[in-house]
């Protein structure tokens, strides 16, 4: 299956619960695009413990800085239009 194909029926199958879901009523749709940074089995467990403090980290650094510094790190060239 493509990344493109999974991202799909995450998006279509997360989108369905979430509308099921009465703490989720005002959820409207998913924005366009993704991104998407692989972690190797080793790093799990940090990678668990980021998401527990994501929301403090991104206090000081916010998502999209911090995902252009990722690609910057492992040497992704981007387009900055596609990051607006």
């Amino acid at each position: 299956m493509s990344l493109a194909d999974y991202v799909k029926e995450v998006k279509t199958g997360g989108s369905r619960w979430l509308k099921e879901q009465a703490e989720f009523g005002r959820f409207e749709g998913w924005q366009d695009g993704y991104g998407a940074l692989t972690v190797t089995f080793s790093g799990k467990d940090s990678l668990i413990e980021y998401i527990k403090g994501q929301a403090e980290h991104h206090r000081t650094e916010s998502l999209l800085d911090e995902y252009r510094r990722l690609l910057r790190e492992n040497g992704v060239s981007y387009d900055e239009h596609y990051l607006a």
